[in-house]
């Protein structure tokens, strides 16, 4: 067990295979594990490659003080706006058109809403039977309104999908693969460190009091960045070979158990 540390920790959860389990719900303990984190003093924030508009109200209510999301595109602290990052108009009119004609499952990720090419396609094949039912509202047409956005994710028929379009890609965007087929596209030099690099010099905080919690491959930038990288027991295992400590998984009270032992809670 070690000690609580002097000045307040900062504290970065991702969402997808961290806060929440195999069910996409939050444990009870993570809930209250998160709570006591921040009754002792110490900051609880999300960090994740969600944009602000995917970041359903069950997960907020844990309570957080502060977000950065869109793999670090976006950060606000509560509830002020400190980085928003969109991506030009002028590159999106050369992108969209070209992923129109392409054979790519494109999910255009912004502060308000996400974008599909089809809604009424998507409506049917995901939107009313999975994790997003009951929150249609927050989806809408590329072709029907202005698009704001952070980030993209994509899913693929083949490895070459992305090739009509890797003229614009590459020199815009760095590539977060998730398998072969899937994917997520971020602002060139941004990602869940950098969110937390821009926090620390807003708050004027050390770098040495920063932990995080994570699973996946756009974890690695944060967890290596954080003074304290915290791994979940069920792990890519890229990501368990870099992370300082390997708690539980979500289901087995990972989050309470991580941050006890490093005096958290």
């Amino acid at each position: 067990m070690k000690s609580v540390p002097e000045s307040p920790a900062l504290v970065f959860f991702d969402i997808d295979g961290t806060l929440l389990d195999t069910n996409r719900e939050v444990p009870p303990s993570a809930a209250e594990a998160i709570s006591q984190l921040r009754k002792n003093g110490h900051l609880a924030l999300i960090n994740t490659g969600r944009c602000p508009a995917s970041i359903l109200p069950h997960i907020l209510e844990i309570g957080f003080d502060g977000i950065v999301a869109s793999c670090g595109t976006y950060i606000e602290y509560r509830n002020d706006v400190l980085f928003n990052l969109v991506i030009e108009q002028d590159l999106l009119a050369q992108l969209l058109p070209l992923i129109d004609q392409a054979p790519i499952e494109m999910l255009l990720e912004g502060p308000e809403f996400l974008y599909v090419r089809d809604l009424s396609l998507f409506q049917s094949q995901y939107m009313f039977s999975g994790y997003f039912y009951g929150h249609e509202h927050i989806f809408r047409d590329w072709h029907d309104t202005p698009v704001v956005i952070n980030k993209m994710s994509f899913a693929l028929e083949s490895p070459t999908g992305l090739d009509c379009c890797r003229h614009l890609i590459e020199p815009n965007f760095d590539l977060i693969p998730h398998s072969p087929l899937h994917g997520e596209l971020v602002p060139k030099g941004h990602n869940k460190a950098t969110g937390i690099e821009r926090l620390l010099r807003h708050l004027n905080l050390p770098r040495s009091n920063t932990y995080a919690f994570g699973d996946s491959l756009n974890d690695l930038d944060m967890l290596s960045y954080a003074a304290h990288g915290i791994a979940m027991a069920d792990s890519r295992s890229t990501v368990l070979s870099i992370s300082d400590y390997v708690t539980n998984s979500a289901e087995e009270d990972g989050i309470a158990r991580g941050l006890a032992h490093y005096g958290l809670i």
